[in-house]
């Protein structure tokens, strides 16, 4: 029995490095795009403060994030929203369209970068963590979507970290 015990106890303490680092804020974008996706061209990518400037926005029912290295050689805007008589926040967004076209009921997709974008958006995205600072602006947040362009199967993937803790 103090065999058991001791392994459980050397892998839970094993585990404590990994799950102290997953803790640590963090601020990232990575797409994973497959192949035929037309906004991320089939490649996965990660950027972080150190590659360029990221700009965080919100209004009561949507955010928008916006990427760019210092010489504009690659840039992304990415944009999500409730439906427009829920407040944005933390929760699953299910039958996502394109954010500035959505009907009222549904939630908005739409990622569009290095000058490619969509006319139509489907989608879907996990918010799992939502803050804001007192004066408004976002303090936290976290965001994993799935986004189809024109109707396409293959599928832009990505997760969108901004001083957030939770691990891709």
């Amino acid at each position: 029995m103090r065999l058991r015990i001791t392994i459980a106890l050397l892998a839970v303490i094993s585990l404590l490095p990994s799950m102290a680092s997953a803790s640590t804020p963090q601020t990232f974008l990575t797409l994973n795009s497959q192949p035929g996706d037309y906004i991320g061209q089939g490649i996965t990518q990660t950027f972080t403060p150190a590659d360029g400037t990221f700009l965080v926005s919100n209004t009561s029912d949507s955010v928008s994030i916006s990427f760019n290295t210092a010489t504009y050689s690659q840039f992304w805007s990415l944009d999500f929203g409730s439906p427009t008589t829920v407040k944005f926040g933390d929760g699953e967004y299910d039958q996502a369209q394109r954010t500035a076209f959505r009907s009222p009921t549904r939630s908005g997709i739409d990622v569009n970068g290095d000058g490619r974008g969509c006319n139509t958006d489907t989608g879907r995205f996990l918010v799992s963590d939502f803050a804001l600072n007192p004066d408004g602006t976002i303090a936290r947040l976290a965001i994993d979507f799935e986004q189809h362009c024109e109707g396409a199967t293959p599928a832009l993937y990505g997760s969108f970290r901004y001083n957030s803790a939770v691990a891709a």
